[in-house]
């Protein structure tokens, strides 16, 4: 365990910037620069607790979401990445990979003539992972 954490790390960027620098800085461009660099800071700070679990959770719901779409999944889609052994990045990815899909099944004219009952089930998916986005708490206005 890296001690302190990145987490800590994070929020300790974000502290000196607004305890040593902001003040140092005329207003003006820069000084807007500073003040987005430290919300932003804070912002992955607080998303990074969830950020594996998040992933999980919406790769496990666009799996079952596109099974459900467009017919039994090939290897290559039902075969999530581990992050303990290939790294977040791979899982993120494989994430990407799955929302790209989703997306060209909700193209006009894509691979799926939606129905009714199809789109149904693609709005409640979006509806998940509007939800799930939320949970991340990368909202601006958050503290």
């Amino acid at each position: 365990m890296l001690n302190p954490s990145v987490i800590d790390l994070l929020v300790g960027v974000a502290d000196g910037l607004r305890a040593e620098v902001l003040d140092a800085v005329e207003p003006g461009p820069a000084r807007d620069q500073v003040t987005a660099a430290i919300g932003i800071v804070r912002r992955v700070a607080r998303a990074l607790t969830g950020l594996v679990p998040y992933l999980m959770a919406d790769i496990g719901d666009l799996q079952a979401t596109l099974g459900l779409l467009d017919g039994p999944l090939d290897a290559a889609t039902a075969t999530c990445p581990d992050p303990a052994t290939e790294g977040l990045d791979a899982l993120i990815a494989f994430d990407l990979a799955l929302r790209d899909r989703l997306a060209a099944l909700a193209e006009p004219g894509g691979a799926v003539d939606l129905g009714a009952a199809e789109r149904r089930i693609l709005l409640d998916a979006l509806g998940r992972m509007t939800e799930r986005d939320a949970g991340l708490r990368l909202s601006p206005w958050e503290r």
